[in-house]
């Protein structure tokens, strides 16, 4: 139950009319992945709608290090660039790219730790303007019943148990999941995980 599709393709599927691309459109793209991403298809989909990829590459994950590779980025002068990055990749990516003069028409992508009520506060004003992903916001269309019960109590215990302030990254999914195998459970009256697989 995490966010990666099956097929490693289909989460970089959707053509981009289905999100406001800046004026005037994008014409290139830059991808910059970490070497076990899901985001597999970016560049194939990326063509596949018109774009130019002017470059695709890893980096070997001990790298911490970061402005060698935004300025060559910077150099080819994308006016998009997508990131494909864990954690402490993230922040030291984002901190480069922040850093430099470069600014692209858009980043985003796959990109693990803005989520965290931590990364938040490291990076603080850093994070403006980056596209990326967050599971739960306290919004309305999103306080589904016991939502919110559950985020003042998880808010209540979390300083004491040493676990993300806030809790919105993880909290509310996690519940919802737990949801789910509680109603299959109750629907199969057993604990077997073909049987669960199978309650859908």
């Amino acid at each position: 139950m995490t966010p990666a599709p099956r097929s490693p393709r289909a989460s970089s599927n959707s053509p981009p009319g289905r999100c406001r691309a800046p004026a005037p459109r994008p014409s290139s793209r830059r991808t910059r992945n970490s070497p076990a991403n899901h985001i597999i298809g970016a560049a194939e989909n990326a063509r596949k709608h018109g774009f130019t990829v002017v470059d695709e590459r890893t980096y070997p994950l001990s790298t911490d290090e970061f402005t060698p590779i935004i300025a060559s980025v910077a150099d080819q002068d994308p006016d998009l660039l997508l990131l494909c990055s864990y954690l402490d990749d993230s922040i030291g990516l984002i901190r480069a790219l922040r850093g430099s003069d470069w600014v692209p028409k858009m980043v985003g992508g796959a990109v693990i730790g803005p989520q965290s009520t931590a990364v938040k506060s490291a990076l603080g004003p850093l994070l403006n303007g980056l596209v990326d992903y967050e599971y739960w916001l306290p919004v309305p269309s999103m306080m589904f019943t016991g939502v919110q019960t559950l985020m003042n109590t998880y808010q209540l215990r979390a300083p004491a148990e040493n676990a993300d302030l806030i809790g919105s990254y993880m909290a509310p999914q996690a519940y919802a999941q737990m949801q789910v195998i509680e109603q299959a459970v109750a629907a199969t009256g057993s604990l077997d995980e073909q049987a669960l697989a199978q309650s859908g």
